[in-house]
């Protein structure tokens, strides 16, 4: 545990220094590599931002206007028929728009339910091996420079679909 926080307090360092020999070995001022790298990450956000901005936007009025909550209680009502447990249908139509907003619902599922409960267990697998779909392809689609996301969108819901089935059918068994 002990070397864990010694490589853990020396990782940043160690890379900081290793990237200025790394531009002083090839002749480069580090400082203007340094502020031309700043200059293109700065560009990516402004680039990403509206993409980031409307997601927020439909995720909070997805919430505001009540619809999550009518929506999860019938999801959750379905799901059970193939083995998922109750309660768990806003945590995931939450989990593909809002990575903050399915750590609330896993909070409030462990709270409801308790950690070690099927519905705790099953969020937890999902919470660990889903993505955040509708926030990370426009990011990285607009960072690509690529307009068309809707094969990006189609696969990672079906992904994420086989993903939710799978953790059903071995939380089943084992459970």
């Amino acid at each position: 545990m002990k070397l864990l926080g010694t490589v853990t307090a020396y990782a940043v360092p160690v890379f900081i220094l290793v990237a200025v020999l790394a531009a002083c070995v090839k002749s480069r001022n580090p400082y203007s590599c340094f502020i031309a790298g700043a200059k293109d990450g700065i560009k990516g956000a402004a680039g990403v931002l509206p993409y980031i901005v409307a997601i927020m936007f439909a995720t909070e009025l997805f919430w505001a206007s009540g619809l999550a909550g009518i929506a999860g209680r019938a999801l959750s009502a379905a799901l059970t028929h193939i083995g998922i447990p109750d309660g768990l249908g806003l945590f995931l139509l939450l989990r593909p728009l809002s990575g903050s907003g399915a750590l609330a619902e896993m909070s409030s599922i462990f709270n409801t339910y308790g950690p070690d409960s099927p519905q705790g267990i099953f969020a937890s697998v999902l919470m660990g091996s889903t993505e955040t779909i509708f926030y990370t392809i426009p990011v990285y689609l607009s960072a690509a420079g690529l307009k068309s996301s809707a094969k990006a969108v189609i696969i990672s819901l079906v992904s994420m679909l086989a993903g939710v089935l799978s953790a059903s059918l071995l939380l089943n068994i084992w459970g």
